[in-house]
């Protein structure tokens, strides 16, 4: 695993930690951005998986927990299924700042709305939710912005947050 300005150590310690669980042998390519290795043959996947899509902040530890933070006022979430599935999405998250609304849209559909408070976690979870099979994406939207880390002390910080997010997962 390369060590990208974009990877933290954390991060670069886990991949590397998980790369002998999953990867066939050395990677068959490797420069100074990545390694690239062939996959460990296994059955397939039989349950829906879900991964961070684009506009996420690196992963933050947070009382021995994985915390991340949008990256502005949107992101996306990848929800990948080998056939059709229905399940909902459940979350711990906080706002920045300020309380803000946790939107979330499948497609063209708002499909989720709830507050988000500031200096509090809350408990969310979408309705049951309809999958094809493949690979979707949800869009997780804050109708009212983001703000910058800078505003809550951290001079130097120059990222843009919205809101912050601990365990999200399938709820069957």
């Amino acid at each position: 695993v390369g060590t990208a300005p974009f990877l933290e150590g954390g991060e670069r310690d886990a991949i590397q930690a998980l790369t002998p669980e999953v990867a066939h042998g050395p990677p068959i390519f490797r420069d100074n951005f990545m390694s690239i290795y062939r996959p460990k043959p296994g059955p397939p996947l039989t349950g829906p998986t879900l991964q961070i899509g684009d506009a996420w902040h690196p992963i933050e530890p947070v009382s021995g927990q994985n915390f991340r933070w949008m990256n502005g006022a949107a992101a996306t979430l990848c929800v990948n299924t080998p056939v059709p599935a229905q399940f909902a999405l459940a979350a711990r998250a906080t706002s920045f700042g300020q309380g803000r609304t946790l939107e979330v849209w499948q497609d063209n559909t708002r499909v989720y709305q709830a507050p988000v408070p500031t200096g509090d976690v809350a408990m969310l979870q979408t309705p049951v939710l309809h999958f094809p099979a493949g690979t979707s994406e949800l869009r997780l939207v804050v109708p009212e912005g983001s703000s910058p880390a800078s505003a809550g002390g951290a001079a130097a910080d120059t990222r843009s947050l919205s809101l912050g997010f601990l365990d999200i997962h399938i709820v069957p």
